[in-house]
């Protein structure tokens, strides 16, 4: 397979001469109760890592500042009397942008006279109602680590549990589940699929519309979420914005694998806090092309670009006001009639049968409110306006003309206005309450036909024009018998109004530290989720005309048990274990006895039919375990290892693998930082290498029907032995190095990322070839260096 170069070689700075002199930045923020966002006065700030004493003491309003720190990796102690000590470890401070934090601390049940500090968990998730398979992770570990691309979705695929074994799409494969069970939540609002060249009700895509530069710590959930998450059976990104700086302007240049980017942020009013924070991205892969530069995307060159943005207004009359807004268009065509049969380069993309032509977007535009009623309740309120769009256009070309013959169109349009309200009640350091309600309503545009040679014409299968609601309703609990015993139990129920479905879901998890370093966990819920919408307006010709045979279809439930031990060592070093069991059932199979399950599902060409019942089941269980080494001294690691299985039935009765059954899954990545100038450089330099492997079962596929294939001069897959094959092992390895110069007033960054070090020919499909008779294997992603520039003042 011909190796695909990315080189992307940017415009270099001049560098400045700067006269000899220590690089310093300023930290600041504020420090809140985490239950009832109370700012905290009197909080004592330490840098326990400085040379010399350095510290300081919250205001009345909870802020603190810290000035002349120098730069390089700096942790952050915050300890006050009656809460429950929290640290920040090997925060990144440049000279390019001020360090601004948000830091929740919680209150101790058992008020102690001495404080006794211990290191925050480098997993410690930010939602603290979530008691098992969940972990916070930070923006600069998609920044950092290698194969990420800068993509929280693809740097997720580092934990614990998921599985990421496919290099044309980011989707989440968590614990065998299908990626449509993902949740994508912004905010505290659920949005459509953020990515490009996705679907709505999807969750992939070969490129994120996230941008790592507006977004803030946020957590990922793999499995019995509490009572705040709905409508997901696998797990959950609760993504957050981060506000912009409040005091001064700050800029951001880059230019790299996923497109131009610039990003702006600076004060609105300085006297009242507010600020605004803001980035554009646009792909650079259209401009490789017309270079003469493969950019390793097969036939197609894809274009798209991107905005996200938040203002944030904290001081206002009707309390802390935020708008925030994120949205993406792309188009991309692959035209494989121009390219000779036996010329046809592998690509896991599309394949040489097709001419395809897609365009699509998404966007959300959202205010969110917070409102303080008293020192122990707040509440929040949420409202967005959604859409997402997606047009295909698919000719065959099948024979050996190769003349494209119109085959299929779609246009699918999904508007949407989402609201969010819930009430934070503290009642006291033991119990803290939440209860909210969601609303959803759908306005849909659906039409899709297939051209029917008998009848030299198209043939219209789904042409709805209509609108549902989405009613969600929750409470959750959290009570502290003591700071080492913890309880969250929580209740959620939805209502989808096209069919008059209802779901009651009882939530509950406990952790219990039994020693200071170790704590078991374990979680129970009963979870249940629509079916993308497309699947419900999918409508069947009878004599009668068209019918939505699957407007009745009920939710699709799921089991979930989960249990967990966790050991804490010294020097940041973390051991975890988990073992998981899921049953679903009501799952969406074919009337007739068929092997068809919605749970094999994709987001990537995602097979709807039409006559689905709920007697379809499922079942996912298997053993996750991780050890993971934050960064301290400069280098860091997380291994884990997943054995698991994941099964299904179709309403032929016969159980089979799913496709997302890959048995086994080892991930390993590592870090070193050096910092390699003394403190008599006219700058600070920096230089970062990452390691990331992988090595996984082998992508499931379903056999083909050679005698059909023959006769369609077209891949016909057999259906009747779904998933039963198996490739090889998934082997895959990246690198990243990093070289990060601190100037006085900015900071450069380059970086190389090399994904696929090796080579290695991963398997991704196997197509027929009509004129020989033979199958054909199609590869993933050979080596694929990519460069990256990045400036920060």
């Amino acid at each position: 397979m011909k190796t695909k170069l990315l080189l992307l070689i940017p415009a270099l700075f001049a560098i400045i001469a700067v006269s000899a002199q220590d690089f310093t930045q300023t930290i600041r923020g504020r420090v809140i109760d985490a239950d009832s966002r109370q700012t905290l006065p009197g909080v004592n700030v330490l840098l326990p890592d400085a040379d010399t004493f350095t510290g300081t003491v919250t205001g009345p309003d909870g802020t603190f500042r810290l000035e002349n720190v120098p730069v390089g990796r700096v942790s952050l102690r915050f300890t006050y009397v009656g809460f429950q000590p929290a640290e920040r470890t090997n925060l990144e401070l440049t000279t390019g942008k001020e360090l601004i934090l948000e830091i929740e601390m919680t209150e101790s049940v058992s008020k102690l006279d001495e404080v006794v500090v211990s290191a925050r968990s480098a997993s410690g998730v930010r939602n603290e109602m979530a008691t098992v398979s969940a972990r916070s992770f930070s923006v600069e570990e998609s920044q950092r680590f290698a194969g990420a691309r800068n993509d929280v979705s693809r740097m997720a695929g580092n934990f614990a549990g998921v599985n990421t074994a496919n290099d044309a799409v980011n989707d989440i494969v968590v614990r065998g589940n299908s990626p449509l069970g993902v949740l994508w939540r912004l905010e505290d609002i659920d949005i459509f699929n953020p990515n490009h060249f996705g679907a709505a009700g999807a969750t992939g895509g070969p490129v994120s519309m996230l941008n790592n530069n507006t977004l803030a710590d946020s957590d990922f959930l793999t499995g019995a979420f509490p009572a705040m998450y709905g409508n997901a059976l696998a797990g959950v990104f609760d993504l957050r914005m981060r506000s912009g700086n409040n005091e001064q302007s700050e800029f951001i240049g880059q230019i790299g694998f996923n497109g131009f980017e610039l990003g702006a942020e600076g004060p609105i009013n300085k006297e009242k806090g507010s600020s605004y924070i803001a980035n554009y991205r646009y792909s650079v892969l259209g401009l490789m092309n017309d270079m003469g530069l493969n950019p390793g995307t097969g036939t197609g060159v894809p274009n798209y670009q991107d905005l996200s943005f938040r203002l944030n207004f904290p001081e206002t009359k009707i309390g802390h006001i935020a708008v925030f807004g994120l949205g993406g268009a792309n188009s991309i065509d692959f035209v494989n009639s121009d390219t000779p049969f036996d010329e046809l380069e592998d690509d896991f993309y599309t394949n040489g049968d097709q001419d395809i032509y897609n365009s699509n977007h998404m966007g959300v535009i959202g205010v969110s409110q917070i409102l303080s009623w008293s020192p122990k309740t707040y509440s929040k309120l949420v409202v967005s306006a959604q859409t997402a769009q997606n047009g295909n256009t698919v000719d065959s070309l099948a024979g050996e003309s190769r003349i494209p013959r119109a085959y299929y169109r779609s246009t699918e349009r999904q508007n949407k206005i989402s609201s969010h309200f819930f009430v934070n009640h503290k009642r006291d350091a033991a119990n803290v309450f939440r209860a909210g309600v969601m609303a959803d309503f759908i306005d849909v545009n659906l039409r899709d036909s297939v051209f029917v040679t008998s009848d030299d014409a198209f043939r219209t299968l789904t042409d709805k024009r209509g609108s549902t609601t989405l009613m969600r309703g929750y409470v959750q609990w959290k009570h502290s018998f003591t700071d080492d015993l913890v309880l969250n139990t929580g209740f959620y129920s939805q209502y989808f109004a096209l069919n008059g479905a209802l779901s009651a879901e009882p939530r509950a998890g406990l952790e219990w530290k039994f020693k200071p370093r170790q704590r078991f966990s374990i979680g129970y819920g009963l979870h249940n989720q629509t079916a993308p919408l497309p699947v419900y307006f999918r409508e069947t010709r009878t004599d009668a005309g068209l019918v939505q045979t699957n407007r009745d279809l009920g939710f699709q439930r799921s089991n979930h048990l989960v249990a967990g031990y966790t050991r804490d060592f010294d020097k940041g070093l973390r051991f975890k274990a988990e073992a998981y069991y899921q049953f679903i059932d009501r799952v969406a199979a074919e009337q007739r006895p068929t092997a068809y399950s919605l749970l094999n599902a994709g987001s990537f060409g995602t097979e709807i039919r039409d006559s689905l019942v709920n007697t379809g089941t499922g079942r996912n269980y298997g053993i996750d375990l991780s050890l993971e080494k934050s960064m301290t001294r400069g280098n860091y690691f997380i291994i884990n290892a997943s054995l698991y299985e994941s099964k299904y039935t179709g309403s032929d009765g016969k159980e089979r693998s799913t496709a997302f059954n890959g048995n086994y899954l080892l991930n390993a990545v590592a870090g070193k930082e050096w910092r390699v100038s003394g403190e008599d450089a006219k700058n600070k330099k920096a230089i970062n290498f990452d390691l990331k492997a992988t090595f996984a079962g082998g992508l499931r596929y379903s056999p083909i029907d050679a005698e059909a294939s023959a006769a369609a001069q077209s891949t016909v897959l057999d259906d009747e032995n779904p998933f039963s094959n198996q490739f090889k092992p998934y082997f895959r390895t990246d690198i990243r190095i990093g070289y990060k110069v601190f100037y006085k007033k900015f900071t450069q960054e380059w970086a190389l990322d090399v994904q696929n070090l090796t080579n290695t020919q991963n398997p991704f499909a196997v197509t027929y070839d009509w004129r020989t008779g033979t199958e054909r294997v199609i590869n993933q992603l050979g080596i694929f260096p990519l460069l990256q520039y990045r400036v920060t003042f």
